[in-house]
């Protein structure tokens, strides 16, 4: 889930259609689903239909709210390779559904994703590295599953609304701004 724009290539969209052919070699019936929408939509499409397999990949597009709950509920691994994430919120979300993530290892979502835990932070210029990642969870899922169920815990401490307000009211009352609501 992702602004697939030409202003937004920093998140190599290519490196994971790339990786992707090397991962349906292994694994016929793996798919890859790509949300979003942009004007290097038509340019990554193009890619994808000269190195996937017609049948294996998707570009949906953007989706309703409804769609977008059904795609996270249709996943087993969130992938992207971003190496210029302010944050990485879209991974947040995923670790809310139980998806293990794989992120790019040169910007803030690492801050999110935390590596050997909730998932791997990779070179996102390496589609070798996010091959042989997505193999490995597809592999074995009870990884997967560990490192859904701890992003999941990681989201629920960190990224609610709930704990957010948490942490503010603590950082405020450490400064000495008592009695905020």
């Amino acid at each position: 889930m992702t602004r697939l724009s030409q202003a937004d290539r920093y998140k190599n969209i290519p490196t994971l259609i790339n990786a992707f052919t090397g991962v349906v070699r292994a694994r016929p019936d793996a798919r890859l689903l790509i949300v979003g929408d942009g004007d290097d939509r038509p340019h990554l499409e193009a890619l994808a239909a000269k190195q996937l397999p017609p049948g294996c990949y998707r570009f949906a597009g953007l989706l309703s709210d409804a769609a977008i709950q059904s795609a996270w509920e249709e996943s087993s691994i969130f992938a992207l390779p971003s190496d210029g994430e302010g944050f990485g919120l879209v991974f947040a979300e995923a670790m809310s559904h139980g998806l293990p993530c794989l992120c790019g290892n040169r910007d803030a979502a690492r801050e999110v994703v935390q590596s050997d835990e909730t998932g791997w932070s990779l070179d996102a210029q390496n589609p070798a590295a996010w091959t042989a990642s997505i193999l490995q969870l597809l592999a074995q899922p009870d990884l997967a599953d560990s490192m859904g169920t701890a992003g999941q815990r990681r989201y629920a401490q960190l990224f609610t609304a709930e704990a957010f307000r948490g942490r503010i009211r603590s950082a405020l009352a450490q400064n000495g701004f008592a009695g905020t609501s």
